[in-house]
């Protein structure tokens, strides 16, 4: 029982050339398109933000901060 992937691929290869079969290489695939993701995002940012005006900046108003909860004597 072979554990790694790799030993048997080589395994599969060196049986198949021990028996006089004519070993060929798998045919390159192209590489996948990649893509550029900031360029994407200034897309989706630009064709989201035309038409629209920016949004003023919203401000919360501050809540008065409490004091600590005191804890009980043990007693």
């Amino acid at each position: 029982m072979r554990v790694f992937p790799a030993t048997d691929a080589a395994a599969t290869l060196s049986d198949a050339k021990i028996a006089g079969e004519e070993i060929v290489a798998p045919a390159v695939e192209a590489p996948p398109k990649v893509v550029n993701l900031m360029e994407a995002l200034k897309k989706s940012l630009d064709s989201v933000s035309t038409g629209k005006k920016k949004a003023a900046s919203a401000s919360l108003p501050r809540v008065a901060s409490r004091a600590p909860a005191r804890r009980r004597a043990r007693g």
